[in-house]
């Protein structure tokens, strides 16, 4: 019970000084941290500063400024450097890759059928003979049966 009402006094603080913010220009982050915002301009002579952290977002230079990450400093460094990675990264993913896959010999030998073809075409062309014999193997090496040896067996073409 006793950490209820601790709660509930500290949620009552914290509205309160919800509504002293609104009304004294207070900034208060929710953290414990309470601090007076001036709405005054400042009028010492000191010299403004140049340096860009020290201005509001709204008047840097940087505002539009998207970091790539690699030159923080630089802004054309950065910006080259990542499109350099990134064309890089591109060509040597996907464009390299495809043209050594295309240019790999045939290691399964998928295609020796066809070149073992044209070399025999070639072959018989410069020998005269035609292209296709039709006595592809002459016919005394063929060694037949004979008519009682096939006897009354089905012969099927």
């Amino acid at each position: 019970m006793n950490k209820l009402f601790s709660i509930g006094n500290f949620s009552r603080n914290l509205s309160a000084l919800a509504k002293i913010s609104k009304q004294k220009n207070l900034i208060f982050n929710g953290t414990n941290q309470l601090r007076l915002a001036s709405t005054q301009t400042s009028t010492s002579s000191a010299a403004p500063s140049l340096n860009e952290a020290d201005k509001p977002q709204w008047e840097r230079s940087d505002r539009y400024k998207i970091y790539y990450g690699f030159d923080a400093n630089d802004e054309a460094k950065d910006k080259a450097s990542a499109h350099f990675y990134t064309f890089i990264c591109f060509f040597g993913f996907f464009f390299v890759p495809g043209v050594l896959l295309y240019y790999y010999p045939d290691y399964k030998t998928n295609d020796w059928c066809y070149r073992e073809a044209h070399l025999e075409l070639a072959r018989r062309e410069k020998a005269g003979l035609p292209l296709v014999d039709s006595d592809y193997v002459p016919s005394d090496k063929i060694k037949l049966p004979s008519e009682e040896e096939i006897g009354d067996m089905k012969i099927i073409l």
